[in-house]
């Protein structure tokens, strides 16, 4: 022990920098709903960078589902695992987007996801790229629908839909002969399994007629069928996929409908036709007395 003064210098290092969600790396562009019980355990995965210590605290991942009109559907939130290998920080887990049910995904939902957490010193995860009006975005190279922090709920399967229907005359008489034309498209993945194609007049249970289309890609087809106008029936229907061949997650959009209305005797629908034309058929009276 000696009386010998000695300087000493205290150094404090504060870590201020917030860790960072760097991106997300599953889901990617389209989550399938066409298993819903899948829907329960959707993986997920994000890396991010922290400088310190982030272990010792729990970090939790969000989500927002809604609807295409970007109205809010349901959210909820999972703790994740972490693993940090020097700066470099990997989350992962996985999300149930189904819950109670009363808002299961629908077809053309988006979801998004952002994270929550701290590390050692306190510093919560920045909010840049990452926060429920920000959700972390998908690596560019990975990304194939241009939509970088939305995933979208849809069919990997095809997923057919009758996307118009028009009437060549919409005002008939009885026994008129009238075409009719239905654009098939498909919004979900290409099937080159075929399917039928009915068209039905009024609520009869029997297609006056039906055709096959051999598969179908992102694309619109259009078929053509003639009915035979009938007293009574107000409207011609188109149903696809009438045998049920092709297996789809929202069938709600396989049928629709023209208006028709036959409103004279057969042989006299002339009469319409002269009614839309008037000023022809007066020229033509004209022409007659004069000549």
């Amino acid at each position: 022990m000696t009386r010998d003064t000695v300087s000493t210098t205290l150094q404090v290092e504060v870590d201020h920098a917030p860790p960072r969600v760097l991106g997300r790396l599953a889901p990617i562009d389209v989550i399938d709903i066409a298993n819903s019980s899948t829907l329960t355990e959707v993986p997920v995965e994000f890396i991010g960078w922290e400088d310190a210590d982030l272990s010792g605290s729990p970090q939790w991942v969000h989500w927002l589902m809604r609807d295409e009109n970007q109205r809010q559907i349901s959210s909820g939130s999972s703790l994740l695992g972490m693993l940090q290998e020097g700066q470099a920080i990997t989350w992962t887990g996985t999300v149930d987007l189904i819950g109670d049910g009363m808002n299961p995904p629908l077809q053309d939902y988006e979801v998004g996801f952002w994270i929550e957490g701290w590390d050692s010193a306190g510093n919560p995860l920045a909010t840049e790229g990452n926060s429920k009006s920000d959700p972390v975005r998908e690596p560019v190279d990975l990304n194939g629908d241009h939509e970088l922090q939305w995933i979208r709920f849809g069919a990997l399967g095809a997923q057919l839909t009758v996307e118009r229907i028009s009437a060549d005359r919409e005002i008939v008489a009885n026994g008129d002969k009238i075409e009719v034309t239905a654009w098939i498209g498909n919004l979900g993945g290409t099937t080159n399994s075929g399917f039928v194609v009915g068209f039905y007049s009024g609520n009869s249970d029997t297609p006056f007629a039906t055709q096959k289309l051999n598969g179908i890609a992102d694309e619109s087809i259009p078929i053509t069928a003639t009915w035979v106008a009938e007293k009574g029936v107000d409207r011609v229907i188109v149903i696809v996929d009438i045998e049920n061949e092709i297996t789809e997650v929202d069938e709600s959009d396989n049928s629709a409908s023209v208006g028709v209305s036959v409103d004279y005797a057969f042989g006299l629908g002339w009469v319409e036709g002269a009614r839309q034309n008037l000023l022809a058929v007066i020229g033509i009276i004209i022409a007659m007395i004069v000549l």
